[in-house]
């Protein structure tokens, strides 16, 4: 599934017009499918994020980045136990 930096790169901003904000509401969300996929059976989710390979330049990548990673990371310790 795609991951929440490339969700954010492929809409048009109407509701958040704040980037942090709107980052950190897809992050959150894939979370949730995340979770959903787990407790339907899913042994492995694969989370792409094909626009940082594209567009690193552009996309600030650390910044933004930093803002996912916690929110996914949740989720994939979640997993472990």
């Amino acid at each position: 599934m795609p991951g929440p930096f490339t969700m954010t790169r492929l809409v048009v901003d109407d509701y958040y017009h704040d980037e942090e904000a709107m980052i950190n509401a897809y992050s959150d969300a894939v979370n949730l499918e995340l979770k959903d996929l787990e407790a339907a059976g899913a042994d492995i989710i694969q989370l792409d994020e094909p626009y940082l390979e594209s567009n690193a330049k552009e996309a600030k990548v650390k910044p933004l980045m930093e803002l996912c990673v916690p929110r996914l990371f949740i989720f994939a310790l979640a997993m472990r136990t």
